[in-house]
């Protein structure tokens, strides 16, 4: 199986540093012991192992099992590089969101931000980029930041409609619902946060084009040269857009990339990698993701990958599993 390279944008932990000394605790040792170098480089990012070790030793620290959502509360918009920037200047909560979704590989590329507009609201949708590699806490933060995210572009009283999590109702539930100002299920098939669509497409009175552009072209260039020095996520990104089409074809994603086949199969080549492992690789992990998720049938997971004839995904299915898929979503259902 091929590996990721997973990364933060390292700036983050800059809210690590306040969280940790609200809690009276060395935030240096932590982040010591977590084997993190601490910089003033804004384009620095840490791998997804260090910040692993980073909640680990800072729940051993802290003794706090909702350490992720302080952290996130924490995060605010200078702490997300230009991304942050752009989202205040923007002309509404909605552009501020999409922005967030669009950009959300410089901050993270655990985790995938995706904005679904509806008649009446906007939902916003956390999703895990490579299957049970995100540690809990990044994705608890994740909800914080969202709502730190709204709450600075429009009012400090701003709450969603409602908040759903996949993870089990934690001991601070109660701070929680006071926190988002809304229901919040727990148990959920996807994490999401629904907001009311007339608040989100309403024009911001600090609105300003010119600087969202300004940080949008920042965005733009530390893109470039981050996707430049990882070709294993830049394939995969590809292929996950390139699937509800059919099967991709390694000329296909070399096209989409600007580079040869020949120089594709090098590039992999150097990672360790084939096309064809990352490709299976690549539909395993979202197989494994989509059937987890309700509203998808599992005629729709199959196509979503790329399978045109059923039988075949659940041959494959059978494959990475041992199971068909109808049984799997079953027992994950049953949980």
């Amino acid at each position: 199986m091929t590996t990721l390279h997973l990364s933060n944008l390292a700036s983050l932990l800059e809210a690590g540093d306040r969280m940790l000394s609200a809690y009276q605790v060395d935030a240096q040792a932590v982040f010591e012991r977590a084997g993190i170098e601490r910089n003033n480089d804004p384009d620095a990012r840490v791998t997804i192992q260090q910040s692993r070790a980073f909640w680990r030793e800072a729940k051993r620290a802290t003794g706090d099992a909702c350490l992720g959502f302080a952290m996130g509360r924490a995060i605010m918009p200078a702490n997300l590089h230009a991304v942050g920037y752009a989202i205040l200047a923007s002309r509404t909560l909605l552009d501020g969101l999409d922005r967030l979704a669009r950009y959300d590989r410089m901050l993270t590329t655990g985790l995938d931000l995706r904005v679904d507009k509806n008649s009446d609201s906007i939902e916003v949708s956390i999703f895990e980029v490579h299957a049970h590699t995100m540690p809990q806490e990044g994705i608890d933060a994740s909800f914080c930041v969202v709502m730190n995210m709204c709450r600075a572009v429009t009012e400090a009283s701003f709450s969603p409609i409602a908040v759903s999590m996949s993870r089990a109702e934690p001991p601070c539930a109660a701070s929680l619902a006071e926190f988002f100002g809304c229901p919040i299920r727990y148990g959920a098939v996807r994490n999401t946060l629904a907001i009311d669509r007339a608040a989100a497409t309403r024009t911001l009175p600090r609105q300003n084009p010119s600087v969202a552009r300004a940080n949008d072209e920042v965005v733009h260039d530390y893109l470039a040269r981050f996707d430049h020095d990882d070709i294993l996520l830049r394939v995969r990104l590809e292929l996950m857009d390139l699937l509800p089409r059919g099967t991709p074809t390694r000329a296909q994603v070399a096209q989409s990339l600007h580079l040869s086949e020949r120089t594709l199969q090098r590039r992999l080549a150097a990672e360790g990698c084939t096309f064809r492992e990352l490709l299976a690789d690549t539909r395993r992990e979202l197989a494994l993701s989509y059937i987890n998720q309700r509203h998808h049938s599992v005629l729709e997971v199959g196509f979503l990958l790329g399978f045109t004839d059923p039988s075949n995904f659940a041959r494959a299915f059978r494959a990475w599993t041992g199971k068909s898929p109808t049984d799997y979503r079953a027992e994950v259902l049953q949980r």
